[in-house]
């Protein structure tokens, strides 16, 4: 038992809570991830990038991640002021459902941190989200930690450029372009089979009831004015909810 406390805290206390950002100077940008958001599906793809000898001489076959920093937004501006920055957004609620298949549906067991915070092996998505709703950013894991709080600092979104996730595909085409314009690196296409499990998290997302939505648009209200906002009913746009941020790519 000790030993889960430990662990627990440590997680809690770990710097690398905030180092949400991979910076790639060689090759003139920064990824900022998002976590459940399509994070497996951008790092295979700057992986190949990276292990490219074409695209990066003399580091032919060398993880993806020796050619990149891992970063504070602090940090990030402070280093590497001049890279460009994009990152992947998706809409909260189908964000939380794959959370909710990689922690709870695809694990036999859950770490000991996640056991002290009230989620148990098994549990029904109503009540996985019912229990993170409860959580607030200032101790949340990432995984389920608001986008807003990871993006943002002092006062203004740190990424130039907004993948959504639910038109990858699209955004990510112009996103290259944008880079090609820049004259930075050609980051190349998606993986031939995108998101895999899209419609799997859509179907869970479909699960909950109104009232269980409802606190998820009160919990990720930032996301949702700053990112989702058709998602919001008209009550819910008041300009007066978060401060005025840059505004991301629409």
């Amino acid at each position: 038992m000790l030993k889960a406390l430990y662990n627990a805290f440590d997680r809690r206390r770990r710097p690398l809570r905030e180092h949400h950002f991979l910076a790639f100077p060689d090759l003139g940008f920064a990824y900022a991830r998002v976590p459940n958001a399509a994070s497996d599906v951008v790092r295979r793809t700057l992986g190949k990038l990276v292990a490219s000898p074409d695209l990066l001489p003399g580091k032919s076959g060398v993880p993806w991640i020796d050619g990149a920093e891992l970063l504070t937004a602090r940090q990030l501006q402070r280093r590497h002021p001049n890279l460009f920055v994009f990152t992947v957004l998706r809409d909260p609620l189908t964000r939380l459902a794959a959370c909710y298949r990689r922690q709870i549906e695809d694990r036999s067991d859950l770490p000991d941190s996640w056991k002290m915070r009230g989620f148990e092996p098994n549990m029904s998505f109503r009540d996985f989200t019912i229990r993170i709703c409860e959580i607030g950013d200032l101790t949340a894991e990432n995984q389920y930690r608001s986008q807003t709080a990871i993006l943002a600092y002092k006062g203004r979104f740190i990424p130039q450029f907004f993948v959504r996730f639910e038109r990858l595909e699209s955004d990510w085409f112009s996103l290259r372009q944008l880079l090609s314009d820049r004259g930075t690196v050609d980051i190349g296409d998606l993986p031939a089979r995108v998101a895999p499990y899209r419609e799997r998290d859509l179907r869970t997302s479909n699960t909950l009831d109104p009232w269980v939505f409802e606190l998820v648009r009160r919990r990720y209200r930032h996301d949702f004015r700053n990112f989702y906002p058709d998602r919001l009913p008209p009550s819910g746009r008041d300009p007066g909810l978060v401060p005025t941020m840059a505004a991301a790519s629409r």
